[in-house]
């Protein structure tokens, strides 16, 4: 559903950045000091996340294995902002950074064989040390 993971991206990047999002008509009528359903947690103060995580693996300085999955729209996310990006494309590309990408599985790799095939280039990429 390209519709909603586009809307979705535009959502998390838009709380990424601080942006609020308006009020639902519901919310008004929601008496004072109640929580609404609704409402997006608060983003933290200071750079957007992608910047965070960048900032986070630049300063790890140890090896680093990235799995994604290919059925999964944060790994879709991610990879979109990696690819817009020269620094996160210059980290990516680094000797210490190992990607490995298992395009048919989902977010929690729920099938067997992609566990399995998790945990083969986890041991593979330890033994490399």
């Amino acid at each position: 559903n390209y519709k909603a993971a586009i809307g979705s991206f535009f959502s998390l990047m838009g709380a990424a950045m601080g942006a609020k999002k308006p009020a639902a008509a519901n919310d008004a009528a929601a008496p004072t000091g109640a929580a609404s359903v609704n409402a997006a947690p608060a983003a933290p103060a200071g750079p957007p996340l992608p910047d965070r995580m960048l900032a986070g693996l630049n300063d790890f300085k140890g090896k680093t294995l990235l799995i994604l999955s290919g059925c999964d729209l944060t790994a879709q996310e991610f990879t979109d902002v990696t690819k817009a990006s020269r620094k996160w494309q210059t980290l990516l590309s680094s000797v210490r950074v190992k990607r490995q990408m298992l395009a048919e599985a989902d977010h929690t790799f729920s099938r067997r064989a992609w566990r399995d095939q998790v945990a083969t280039w986890t041991g593979e990429w330890v033994r490399s040390w």
